[in-house]
């Protein structure tokens, strides 16, 4: 049972569709010009607007643009009509001008027979359609000529500019006013027709209805060549089209494009469903400041429209949403005034408990200030007792030549040999191990020199420093051979800090190397320096077997260490990665690593640092 009222209500469903589909009628509105002008452009709001209303219709449009060849017989349009709708049945049509209406004598009986039909013309035309309704309005290039002449008592000229060819337009103004003198300006160059118009200042008014071509050839939009015209004129302008308002008419009984293209869907919809009815597609619209500029009266008129019009109720409104902001910023001003109030007391309760936890973070960060420094030297001081011994082993040659050289010299003199080219070699080594001497304490004497400025410094050298300083590839009793392969980098930052990171690095790997790595093995440390993105980076590795995975992450932590309390005290890789992190601005990281040197693999730790280039 229940599949059965299924059935039978898809049955409905799709019954109700296919009425739905066939009640529908197709409407196709051919409009004469470029969907770029404005005149087109209101003309399709109208019919996006109107079509809400009319949901039994599916309204198709299509341009002629009738500009871009005005003598064209249209055959191509008839072919791309043709092509278009060869398996849509067009139930109605509508054009909204001359152009468009012709288009349609010549073609539309052999596109869509005789379908109801619905058309705009300058003036009244029979359509070889016989189901038709004409909308077009005879009387708004009669009732704007009037106003015109109305407004303008004394003017016994006219210049009339009209491309479109209004043909009854010379006899409608001979009824109105007989002595009206009408100079046509409509197939004059441009330039020309704004130099004839510029020089005139009384007793004549323009009436302006269209111009989109020159003699030459240039094609225009008309709202632009109103716009050129109206700029230099002196005398007022009037027309019937609604794309001119605001663009220099005085105004006229106008024609509303967008107006058009709703009345004209609901003519082709009565007469699609056997109903008469009247149609109104113009209004008297007068613009207010172009009265105003040419000292003009309204009208009397009572349909008649006044745009940018400021009356005394508008002006009222005006000064009333003024009142009204004034107001509101009365009582927003109160209301932070209450609130500021508010905030001062809360402000001075807060700045109290401020002072006291102020002092207390002062205090705080001078105890962990003074803690740092603490570490710092104690750290150096880890070193010294290494320091110690480096520098009794680099003196002991210096110190060795010093001492041969000398007693050469003194027991030639003894045994009265003088041998002048020998004395001299021999006090140039004495002066070159002096001074070697010297550059080797001012090594050390730099390290434990306080570091609190930056400074730029190479950072090739300064690891060269602190291998100096570690006293590693120059000892053989350490069989360790150490690798660079370095890029010419420089940076902004505490060089002496870096030395002892890099100088704790090393002589943790060198430690590490001696315990794990027996005499007759390879013992590397491998130093690369390089650039990535915006970080310099400096990686150190040894072969010593890595570091313990279990503990790895804890290297860092204060006073921790795997070494004997004699060889370490837990506070070198604390302080390097406090340098590295707070002080450089920088990352240091630890991980174990393999890797292939000489076609070896070997398997250790390896230490990254990250500085960045610009701080």
């Amino acid at each position: 049972m229940i599949q059965i009222i299924k059935i039978i209500f898809f049955i409905f469903l799709f019954t109700s569709f296919i009425n739905a589909q066939e009640t529908k009628k197709n409407i196709l509105i051919i409009t004469s010009y470029s969907s770029s002008y404005p005149w087109d452009i209101d003309y399709t709001k109208g019919i996006l607007e109107v079509q809400k209303e009319h949901k039994n219709l599916n309204i198709y449009k299509e341009n002629l643009d009738s500009l871009i060849n005005r003598t064209s017989n249209y055959e191509y349009f008839y072919e791309y009509i043709k092509d278009k709708y060869s398996s849509i049945k067009i139930d109605g049509v509508i054009t909204e001008s001359n152009p468009a209406f012709y288009f349609m004598q010549k073609y539309g009986l052999k596109l869509f027979s005789n379908i109801p039909y619905v058309y705009y013309t300058n003036e009244k035309k029979s359509s070889n359609f016989s189901n038709t309704i004409n909308i077009t309005n005879t009387t708004n290039i009669y009732n704007s000529l009037m106003l015109a002449i109305d407004q303008n008592p004394n003017a016994n000229n006219m210049i009339l500019i009209d491309q479109e060819e209004h043909i009854n337009l010379q006899k409608q103004i001979e009824n109105i006013k007989k002595d009206l003198n009408i100079r046509d300006l409509s197939n004059l160059p441009l330039n020309e027709i704004i130099d004839i118009t510029s020089k005139i200042d009384s007793h004549t008014f323009i009436f302006y209805l269209s111009y989109f071509k020159e003699p030459l050839g240039n094609i225009f939009k008309s709202q632009d060549v109103l716009n050129k015209i109206s700029e230099k004129s002196k005398i007022p302008i009037y027309s019937i089209y609604s794309t001119y308002l605001n663009n220099g008419i005085v105004g006229g009984n106008i024609l509303y494009s967008k107006l058009l293209s709703k009345e004209s869907i609901k003519a082709i919809n009565d007469l699609l469903n056997n109903r008469k009815n009247s149609y109104k597609v113009s209004k008297t619209i007068l613009d207010n400041k172009k009265l105003k500029e040419f000292n003009l009266s309204i009208p009397k008129i009572q349909s008649a429209e006044i745009i940018n019009l400021e009356s005394k109720i508008s002006l009222l409104l005006k000064y009333k949403k003024e009142i009204i902001l004034i107001v509101l910023l009365f009582i927003i001003l109160v209301l932070f005034l209450i609130f500021t109030i508010y905030l001062s007391i809360s402000r001075k309760r807060l700045i109290n408990k401020l002072k006291v936890k102020n002092e207390d973070i002062i205090n705080e960060r001078n105890a962990k200030d003074k803690t740092e420094k603490i570490l710092i030297q104690q750290s150096k001081m880890a070193a010294l007792g290494d320091m110690i011994q480096n520098i009794a082993h680099q003196w002991r040659q210096p110190l060795s030549v010093i001492s041969t050289s000398a007693s050469g010299i003194k027991m030639n003199r003894q045994f009265d040999i003088i041998d002048i080219d020998q004395e001299l070699k021999s006090i140039d080594k004495i002066l070159e191990s002096t001074k070697y001497l010297s550059n080797t304490i001012e090594v050390f004497r730099n390290f434990f020199k306080p570091s609190n400025t930056r400074e730029f410094f190479d950072i090739g050298k300064s690891i060269d420093e602190a291998i100096f300083l570690a006293n590693i590839d120059s000892n053989p009793y350490y069989n360790i051979q150490i690798k660079k392969d370095y890029e010419k980098l420089d940076v902004n930052s505490f060089k002496n800090e870096f030395i002892q990171v890099i100088l704790n690095i090393i002589n943790n790997a060198k430690d590490a190397l001696i315990q794990n790595i027996s005499d007759n093995e390879d013992r590397l440390i491998i130093i690369k320096l390089y650039q990535k993105q915006n970080n310099l980076v400096i990686s150190i590795k040894d072969n010593a077997h890595g570091v313990n995975e279990k503990i790895i992450d804890k290297i860092f932590q204060p006073y921790f260490t795997t070494k004997h309390k004699s060889k370490g005290t837990g506070i070198g890789l604390f302080m390097s990665n406090e340098i590295i992190t707070k002080h450089m601005k920088g990352k240091l990281i630890v991980k174990n690593s393999n890797f292939t040197y000489n076609k070896n693999n070997y398997y250790g730790a390896e230490f990254i640092i990250y500085l960045p280039i610009k701080i």
